[in-house]
């Protein structure tokens, strides 16, 4: 199994790509098979699906700052909560919070990530 330090550096990498819209390189922090769960769509299956998933996410905004305010371990499981500042591409300001729970696999990638947060500012 991983190591938490071999994990955390791939939630660092992971959210560093998410702020920067790299979505490229978002998706590899993915397993090839992962699923994400989120409140606004259907389960998001596999690398190209999560591509899309991010691509229209990030259609809307300018720019986006996460902070990770905590990040709990259980094996080869985390949840992390955190904080989003972005801006819409309208200028609106926005401010969204929420907890992910990621399932880390052999190969450090995640298998799966269930995504908890409003989505009222995005709708």
């Amino acid at each position: 199994m991983p190591t938490i330090n071999d994990m955390t550096g791939l939630l660092e990498r992971y959210m560093r790509a998410c702020e920067t819209r790299e979505t490229e390189r978002i998706v590899e922090c993915f397993a090839a098979d992962a699923v994400i769960e989120d409140p606004l769509r259907e389960s998001v299956r596999g690398r190209e699906e999560i591509s899309e998933y991010f691509d229209s996410i990030y259609a809307d905004l300018g720019d986006l700052k996460l902070e990770v305010s905590y990040l709990y371990w259980c094996r080869n499981a985390a949840a992390c909560r955190w904080i989003g500042h972005a801006t819409r591409r309208d200028g609106t300001r926005i401010t969204y919070e929420g907890i992910d729970v990621l399932v880390i696999d052999e190969g450090l990638k995640i298998a799966r990530m269930s995504a908890y947060w409003d989505p009222k500012d995005f709708v």
